[in-house]
């Protein structure tokens, strides 16, 4: 009776809260958010530039705060799908 209590579940959900899966993963994800929303807004505001609606071509603070919110992001969907992964095995 006791042998078929299945305790694999548990043992996979300790395996997967680890620093690496919920701190170094989301992170990583989190540079590539920065990464990609830096790329796409240095690309538009050059853009922007050769085309001639901006006079100048210059990055702002303000753009910092985007593309820091594209690492928030990014960090949050991987984070937050972590856990959403553990309570589908349920």
């Amino acid at each position: 009776m006791i042998d078929s209590i299945d305790t694999t579940g548990k043992e996979e959900r300790k395996s997967n809260l680890t620093f690496k899966g919920l701190i170094i993963i989301p992170f990583i994800s989190g540079i590539f958010g920065f990464v990609g929303f830096l790329i796409v807004l240095v690309l538009a505001k050059y853009l922007g530039y050769m085309v001639g609606t901006l006079t100048s071509f210059h990055i702002e603070g303000v753009d910092f705060l985007l593309y820091l919110l594209g690492f928030i992001l990014s960090f949050l969907v991987k984070f937050l799908g972590h856990f959403q992964d553990n309570e589908a095995k349920d």
